[in-house]
This record gives structure tokens, C-alpha cells and sequence, in this order.
């Protein structure tokens, strides 16, 4: 699909022998962010993240992991909508996010489903990837967009709360990405903020379900741990350093949630 000159431009070289430049891999929480990427796969540190968004399916807090937070996960929803990155990955570098995404099965995205952000720009190299998309919607061959779907769908609850440390990583990567409108959306068309708005959520056609928390109230699941970091893929300097922006992001666009985040109490 694309040239050794266009592999370069992208980050890659032709010296990278076990890149297959048809495997993407759709990131549309932590891994929108350039650093916590290249923790994962040091290469990936070099390589532009591209902006696209995907039809059909939804963002939503809605993951727990075992350090003690819930992170993001996607589901399928027709007429929905996830902004997120594609990044081009190696044959060898995909196992390591199968690795890292524990929890999750990794899919493969219909190529029709695949759009540019329609208020970014895109270099030619790029363009030629929708364009794939576009003339080939059910060529699988050619070009592959994998992204992971979570195995079991919960809410953020006390045990498992939204944390900002993870949430400041998402952001970093949405403003490197695609600027503050680009951040905007990823607020909010993610659905989980408030754990009611997965109440009564189903998974349409989907072998799992999303369960219940135990406590659905008005209290918040969602905690400022800037001081004391959950989230173990972040950067707290420049975390603590952008507060203020990434603050006034959430006061904005979720005006009614974000009063409720409250501080993580000294561990």
C-alpha cells in the first residue's frame, strides 16, 4: 500500500524488515498517547499516531483492571462514534500489545468504518489510506485495522474508579493528535463519567453484558490521583504540569460530572 519513501515519512525504514505496513492497530484510549505507547514498543515513539474516527462503535469507561481503576473500552453501537489514532505496527510489536491489552480480544475493524477526522488535515501519504478504505471497504488482506474490545464490561465503582492520571494520558495524546477540538470529542462522546449512564446499557449483539455497579448513586467514581498516581503508564511531571489545562477541558465539556471528581485520599 504504501512505498518505502511513504514508510519513512511515517516513521518507519526499510530497515525495519518485520514491519508489515498493512497491520494498524486503533487506539482510542492510552495508546492515542506517544508515551505510553513507546513504553510498550520503543520504535512506536518515532511514529506519527494518524487521527481517524470509526463508525459503529462507542467509547466508554467501562474496563477495571487489576491496579485498581477502570480503564476505557469501546462497544459496538450503531450511529455511534470513537475518535481515536492508527498507528502502523510490526508483526513482532503486535504481540507485545496483546500482551499489554490483557483483558481485552484483539478485533479486526471493517475498513468502510474508517474515516478522517473531518476538521484535520492529512498529508497525501495518509489520505491514501482512506482512500484504501474507500474502494476496498471488505479487503482484509491488504490492509488490516485491528483494536481491542474489552471481555467483560463493568462501570467505575468505588473498588474501580476513573482515575485522572489515566485520563491526563488520554488527553495528552488527543491534544498532540488533533489539537483541543479533537479532545473535545473524545470527551464528550465517551459514555461512563457518570457510571448512570451505563446503567442500563445492553450490548446489542454482543456474547457480553455489561454488569451492573453495585452502587449507582450520585457519588463520584472518578478521583484526582495527580499526587499519588494509579495509572502506571502516565507521566506524572507533565501530568501535574498541564493540570490546569486539562481541568478547564473537563469543566467545559462535562460541566455536570466533572464538580463530582473528588481528591484520592493519602494511601
Amino acid at each position: 500500500m504504501r512505498s518505502s519513501n511513504e514508510a519513512i515519512e511515517s516513521g518507519y525504514s526499510s530497515d525495519d524488515n518485520e514491519l508489515d505496513p498493512c497491520d494498524y492497530i486503533f487506539g482510542y484510549g492510552s495508546l492515542m498517547c506517544s508515551h505510553s505507547r513507546a513504553l510498550t514498543a520503543p520504535k512506536l515513539s518515532r511514529v506519527r499516531a494518524i487521527p481517524v474516527v470509526i463508525a459503529n462503535v462507542e467509547p466508554v469507561f467501562a474496563k477495571r483492571s487489576k491496579i485498581g481503576m477502570t480503564a476505557m473500552g469501546i462497544r459496538h453501537q450503531i450511529n455511534a462514534f470513537t475518535f481515536g489514532v492508527i498507528i502502523p505496527v510490526s508483526r513482532i510489536d503486535l504481540p507485545k500489545f496483546d500482551d499489554r491489552e490483557r483483558g481485552y480480544s484483539r478485533i479486526a475493524l471493517p475498513l468502510g468504518d474508517v474515516a478522517p477526522v473531518p476538521f484535520l488535515g492529512y498529508p497525501i501519504s495518509e489520505e491514501r489510506i482512506f482512500l484504501e478504505a474507500e474502494r476496498n471497504p471488505e479487503d482484509d488482506k491488504r490492509t488490516q485495522i485491528w483494536t481491542y474490545l474489552p471481555d467483560l464490561f463493568s462501570p467505575a465503582d468505588e473498588r474501580y474508579p476513573i482515575v485522572q492520571s489515566y485520563v491526563d494520558t488520554i488527553l495528552r495524546g488527543c491534544l498532540d493528535v488533533g489539537g483541543e477540538e479533537f479532545a473535545q470529542k473524545f470527551i464528550e462522546t465517551t459514555k461512563g463519567w457518570n457510571p448512570n449512564d451505563l446503567a442500563e446499557y445492553r450490548l446489542d449483539g454482543h456474547e457480553n453484558e455489561i454488569l451492573r455497579s453495585s452502587s449507582i448513586d450520585e457519588e463520584s467514581f472518578w478521583i484526582d490521583d495527580r499526587d499519588d498516581p494509579i495509572y502506571t503508564r502516565g507521566d506524572p511531571v507533565h501530568s501535574r504540569d498541564s493540570a490546569e489545562c486539562f481541568d478547564n477541558l473537563l469543566r467545559t465539556h462535562i460541566p455536570q460530572t466533572f464538580p463530582r471528581r473528588r481528591k484520592r485520599l493519602p494511601q
